[in-house]
């Protein structure tokens, strides 16, 4: 366990990308690092708004460091098959830990404006964004974003 407190962990910190998983004028789903100790987390889109879609709400899970390396490693690949990149996250984020932190940021630098502790929102799903599409006018989201302009 480090005490590193990682940049999704902070207010008024970037979030650097170190792969895009999948994307809407800017990332839906990605892996980030942080530039403290190193860490891996994934973050999965929970909801949007703003112009251009430029305030997001992730949820944060951590990953572990050696999956993280396998993956970037496949995805540096050539491969035929066109279901691998789906079967290569599908393994990924079944190695994440349960949701640690929720982010608000700001596109399109990824920059957290709030980090949140799950427990304290309420029930919500990470269920991919395309087979939920966010709403705008999603009550929790929209009372989230209320006490953490």
């Amino acid at each position: 366990m480090t005490s590193c407190s990682h940049d999704w962990e902070r207010q008024d910190r970037p979030l650097a990308v170190a792969f895009t998983i999948d994307s809407w004028q800017g990332a839906t789903d990605a892996i980030v690092r942080c530039a403290g100790c190193g860490a891996y987390a994934l973050l999965r889109l929970l909801h949007w708004s703003g112009r251009n879609l430029s305030t997001r709400i992730f949820a944060v899970s951590g990953l572990n460091n050696p999956a993280v390396t396998v993956f970037l490693r496949n995805m540096k690949s050539d491969y035929c098959d066109l279901e691998r990149h789906r079967a290569e996250v599908e393994a990924l984020t079944s190695t994440a830990g349960p949701v640690s932190r929720v982010v608000v940021t700001r596109m399109p630098e990824m920059h957290v404006t709030a980090s949140l502790e799950p427990s304290g929102i309420g029930a919500f799903s990470i269920a991919s964004w395309r087979s939920r599409p966010p709403r705008e006018d999603d009550p929790l989201w929209q009372g989230v974003l209320a006490a953490n302009p």
